[in-house]
């Protein structure tokens, strides 16, 4: 576990109304799945997934670990995403990448948002899973985004926002106050 030495992120939470503040061209939106936060790391050709709390996700189907085996991805490289299946309440689980922590042993918190994203969508453009997914980006109509995707709140629990310039925080202490990362849910109450 010596590459995942730094936690990830958390977006700061929003009401719906600043949806239309961060429209602006500056950002780019993702679905927020509602699942449990994941972290996929590959050391020494072995996949292990980990919790937001650095914990190994004991319980994770060994179909996502095999088909995270099979991404085109170096040794040293961490992968964020959200792991889907168990809050549902279903044997079936699907991981949902949308960022990369490190990249060949190398801390990518310094890098901008926009530029750790295209490099994980230039490695898994050409690649197809069943388990494993990559999140869609929007760069405009983000309340549109949000309103189409209400009725599947099992699944989706809102959007996530991100300027396009953030960079990771990786703090345990801080990492829920990195205001370049905003989730604006469905149910904010839950």
């Amino acid at each position: 576990m010596s590459i995942v030495a730094r936690y990830p992120d958390k977006p700061m939470q929003r009401m719906e109304s600043a949806l239309d503040k961060l429209d602006n061209g500056r950002c780019m939106a993702q679905l927020k799945m509602n699942g449990y936060r994941c972290l996929a790391a590959k050391e020494n050709g072995t996949i292990t997934l980990y919790s937001s709390n650095l914990r190994p996700l004991a319980w994770a189907n060994a179909d996502v670990i095999t088909e995270v085996s099979t991404l085109p991805i170096p040794d040293g490289t961490v992968l964020d995403g959200e792991l889907l299946g168990r809050r549902q309440g279903t044997r079936e689980q699907s991981l949902h990448l949308f960022g990369v922590l490190w990249l060949s042993g190398e801390w990518q918190g310094d890098i901008e948002e926009v530029h750790r994203w295209e490099w994980l969508q230039e490695k898994l453009v050409d690649w197809q899973g069943t388990h494993v997914h990559l999140v869609t980006c929007w760069e405009k109509d983000f309340k549109l985004l949000y309103e189409q995707h209400r009725d599947k709140t099992e699944t989706i629990e809102g959007v996530v926002v991100k300027y396009k310039s953030a960079k990771l925080v990786g703090n345990r202490k801080t990492q829920a106050k990195n205001g370049r990362w905003v989730k604006v849910k469905y149910n904010p109450y839950k």
